[in-house]
This record gives C-alpha cells, structure tokens and sequence, in this order.
C-alpha cells in the first residue's frame, strides 16, 4: 500500500509542476524576404521576427558565435534590439569582405537556434551564410541562375557552380575519366574549379561532340548535381548535350 501511495504522490507532483511550469514553444514566424541583411553605413543590417520572443541574439563566425558555451548564448553583446510591436529585432554589424555563416537564437537557449528560411546558401553545419563584398554589401544568391548554365563555345563547355561556403570543387564526367575519382573523392588537379570573389566556381573544358554525363565534387567526396543543367540521368547525373 505504501509504494502504491508513494507512486500517486508522485504522480501529483509532477501534474502541478508542469501546471505551474508551462513549457515554452518558440513561435517563429515566416521570415520574410524583406528581412535579408542588408547594407547600411554602420555596416550590414540584421533583422529577424519572432513574435513571442522576449529576446533575440545574433550569432556568426563575426562574433564568436555569441560566446557560445555547449549551445547557449553568453555574450549579451550579440542580443539584438527589440521586439518592436511587431516582434521584429534588429542588429547591425561591421563585416569584412568575404563569406560569413550566421544563425539566431531566440532567448539565448540551448534548443532555440533557428537559420531564417530565406537563406538558401548554408553551411555543412545548416547555418546561413551571406558573401559580403568589398564595399560591404551582402549578397544572398541562389545557385539556380541562368547565367550559370553551361555554355558551349569554340569546341569547349565552361561550367558554374555558386557554392561560397566550398573548399573545393571539381567538375567530374564521363569526358574526364570522373576527375581520378574512382568511386572515391576527386583528384585530378586538371579538373579543379577556380572560385571568384563572389562565390562562383568555373571551369572550361573541351568536350567531344555528343551526350556526356558529369556531377560537380565538393570538397572531396560530395557529389552534386548542376543546378542550372539540362536535366539528369536515371542515375542521377546532370546531363548535357555537346554539338
């Protein structure tokens, strides 16, 4: 009887924690393209909205990532302002040229980091990154790009592949012996890529006349498909046709 009575009580216990310790949802809202980050004269502006926030901290390879100790945010330096009536905050940052990787972390909690769902280029790790240019302007792209598709000329194919975030990035196909893969990483120097400033991986090559297969091999043994190809094959290989 005793045990029977010790596991009520503490079943009763437990009811009236969780009654007088609601648990805390975060309530993000769609984070709308108006917010990018953008340039102003105090550096690059950013801005998030998460209406049931009493607070918002910015975090990135800018500032340590907030002093971030196992996840929680212990930097009150990377808290940005607000919430204005409509839950939005605000902070700006003096960026150097080059590529940055950010999240937010609402309240400073462990389990509260969110990446804004307009940040189509992210890291290995899911965080957002922007390219920030010389004259501190942020630019977010999408690696799908007319501009980018592959264009034939003299007898030779020059491909593109926006990837900042690389390390490196190979072109491999059936018209190069898959860059010395061998069902492994990418090895042949001749088909490395070289990145611009701004992000975007390039190379030119002859190619025979005629349907080739290829994928682009990120940073050793990533493999992916080209965003601005024709199409692909049943095995997954973008594909294009050399006239």
């Amino acid at each position: 009887m005793g045990f029977i009575v010790s596991v009520i009580w503490r079943l009763c216990i437990a009811l009236l924690l969780a009654v007088i310790v609601p648990s805390h949802t975060l309530a993000q809202a769609p984070q709308s393209k108006d917010w990018v980050p953008q340039k102003t004269d105090k550096g690059v502006l950013f801005q998030c909205v998460v209406p049931n926030a009493t607070s918002v901290y910015l975090a990135g390879d800018f500032n340590n990532w907030g002093g971030n100790s196992n996840g929680a945010i212990s930097d009150p330096g990377a808290k940005m302002t607000g919430p204005d009536a409509k839950g939005l905050f605000q902070m700006t940052m003096k960026l150097s040229p080059g590529d940055h990787s950010f999240k937010f972390c609402v309240d400073g909690a462990v389990d509260k980091w969110f990446t804004p769902d307009w940040a189509i280029d992210r890291d290995l790790d899911g965080n957002a990154v922007i390219h920030v240019t010389n004259d501190g302007a942020p630019l977010l792209r999408s690696q799908v790009n007319g501009d980018w598709a592959p264009q034939q000329k003299d007898g030779k194919v020059t491909f593109r592949l926006y990837l900042p975030t690389a390390q490196s990035v190979y072109l491999a196909g059936d018209f190069n012996n898959w860059a010395g893969s061998n069902n492994g990483p990418a090895t042949d120097a001749k088909c490395l890529m070289t990145k611009s400033d701004d992000g975007v991986w390039q190379i030119e090559v002859p190619i025979p006349i005629g349907h080739h297969v290829y994928q682009f091999a990120v940073d050793g043994n990533n493999w992916q498909l080209d965003p601005n190809g024709s199409g692909k094959d049943d095995q997954n290989h973008s594909v294009i046709d050399v006239k």
